[in-house]
């Protein structure tokens, strides 16, 4: 064979490598719609184990030290997946948390959020774990025969414990979460507790259903919920603790889920 023929022969040998501009932007399509698809659930999943976390330290009714910030998460986490992701993040949460668990380490932070998460598409339909009562300016939510409430105010949950917590059996948490995924719609909007949770809180225990013997213990409630922002000291009075909260400008902030001072520290 010549050295023409064979430096013309060659080439074809490799021809199958060969391909159009058409064949490799359709290629890269494909790939960005792989690697769009694979992001998105990735992404997805984040967003359900961050909401299983904050389930986790959600308080229980039992709870020393309640706090009312870490209800207001794990409620809003719960609001920002979308009904479906939500139930995955309950259900996944119970498969982790309650499996070969006693009665006292069951998660009984899930009798407050659920029903803060989901309310009954019809109103008669309601679980017979809670008891609902609404006024005009505030909202009552009782675990029925626990012997406490959460008392909700401008979206500020506090806990009002009446007569000594009561345990009653264990949680059917599958029939629970089958009511809610079967029977109930999920909250519509985000909580978004006040700016001064302090007033809120003494407004509350001067509400009819309550007295000033409460507001000892809203108020430390209050006080856990601006903790990052200023450190609980049970030694201030009322006015010393509004007087603390104007000095840092404390608001809530809905992208960080918590309180933060708007204003430097002197």
């Amino acid at each position: 064979m010549s050295a023409d023929a064979a430096s013309t022969a060659a080439p074809r040998r490799f021809r199958w490598l060969q391909f159009s501009l058409r064949t490799l932007l359709l290629g890269m399509v494909v790939a960005a719609l792989v690697f769009a698809w694979f992001r998105q659930r990735m992404e997805r999943e984040g967003r359900i184990e961050k909401a299983v976390r904050l389930l986790a330290l959600s308080p229980k009714p039992e709870d020393e030290h309640f706090d009312p910030v870490a209800l207001v998460r794990a409620v809003n986490s719960l609001q920002a997946l979308g009904k479906d992701d939500a139930i995955a993040a309950l259900r996944r949460f119970v498969a982790r948390h309650v499996a070969g668990k006693s009665q006292g380490d069951a998660p009984f932070g899930l009798l407050f959020v659920i029903p803060l998460a989901f309310s009954p598409i019809d109103p008669e339909d309601c679980r017979p774990e809670w008891i609902f009562t609404d006024e005009v300016d505030i909202s009552v939510l009782s675990l029925n025969g626990r012997g406490v409430d959460i008392v909700m105010k401008d979206d500020l949950p506090l806990r009002a414990e009446k007569s000594g917590i009561r345990r009653i059996g264990a949680e059917n948490w599958p029939a629970i979460i089958d009511w809610a995924e079967q029977r109930a719609r999920l909250r519509g909007s985000p909580l978004r507790p006040p700016d001064d949770p302090v007033t809120v809180a003494h407004e509350l225990s001067r509400h009819r259903y309550y007295d000033d013997w409460w507001w000892d213990s809203f108020q430390l409630q209050s006080m856990r919920a601006i903790a990052d922002v200023l450190p609980v000291d049970e030694t201030r009075n009322l006015s010393q603790l509004k007087a603390e909260c104007r000095r840092l400008g404390i608001r809530w902030s809905e992208e960080k889920q918590e309180y933060v001072a708007t204003k430097q520290k002197e």
